[in-house]
C-alpha cells in the first residue's frame, strides 16, 4: 500500500503527478524524488535527506470559471439524461481542474433537479391512473368470476 499521497509538479510542463512516479505522465521528463517543484529537499539534522518527504500541493493556474459552452452542455446533459448526467458530473467534480469541477457541479445540480421533477411527474401520473387501474382490475375480476369453474366457458343454454 502506498504511504505517500502527495503530488509532484513537472518542472517542464507543470503537470500534476503522483509522488510515486519517476517520469511525468504528460511529457515523460524524469522527475526528482526530492520535492514537489523539482528542487532538491533540504537535508535533515543527520545530514541526509529526510526519509518521509512532505509535498506541497501543486499551485493551480489562474482561476478560470467553466466556459459558457461547458455550462450549457452540463445543463442539457443534466436535464435530458439525469441518470447519465449524475455520474458524469460526479466524475468531473473529482478532477483537479477548477473549470471542470464547476461544469461537473452544474451537471450534478441539474441532474438532481431533473430527477426530482421526474419523481414528481411520475407520482402525479400514478395518482391520475389509479382509478383506471382499479377499474381495469375490477373488470378482470368480473370476467374471471363469470367464467365458471377452472377458467372454462359455459355456453348459454347447455
Amino acid at each position: 500500500m502506498a504511504i505517500g499521497t502527495g503530488r509532484i509538479a513537472c518542472p517542464q510542463c507543470g503537470a500534476n503527478n503522483f509522488d510515486t512516479v519517476t517520469v511525468c505522465w504528460k511529457c515523460g521528463v524524469p522527475l526528482r524524488r526530492g520535492s514537489a517543484a523539482g528542487q532538491p529537499a533540504p537535508p535533515n539534522a543527520a545530514g541526509g535527506t529526510p526519509s518521509v518527504q512532505v509535498h506541497q500541493p501543486v499551485a493551480a493556474g489562474p482561476r478560470m470559471g467553466a466556459s459558457p459552452a461547458a455550462l450549457r452542455a452540463a445543463l442539457w446533459l443534466g436535464l435530458l439524461f439525469p441518470y447519465v448526467g449524475l455520474p458524469v458530473g460526479l466524475v468531473f467534480m473529482m478532477l483537479d481542474d477548477e473549470s471542470r469541477y464547476e461544469a461537473g457541479r452544474a451537471c450534478v445540480l441539474w441532474s438532481c433537479v431533473s430527477l426530482a421533477a421526474h419523481f414528481i411527474v411520475m407520482t402525479l401520473i400514478g395518482i391520475g391512473m389509479r382509478e383506471m387501474l382499479f377499474a381495469a382490475l375490477q373488470g378482470v375480476r368480473g370476467v374471471a368470476g363469470r367464467a365458471g369453474g377452472m377458467g372454462g366457458y359455459d355456453a348459454p343454454g347447455l
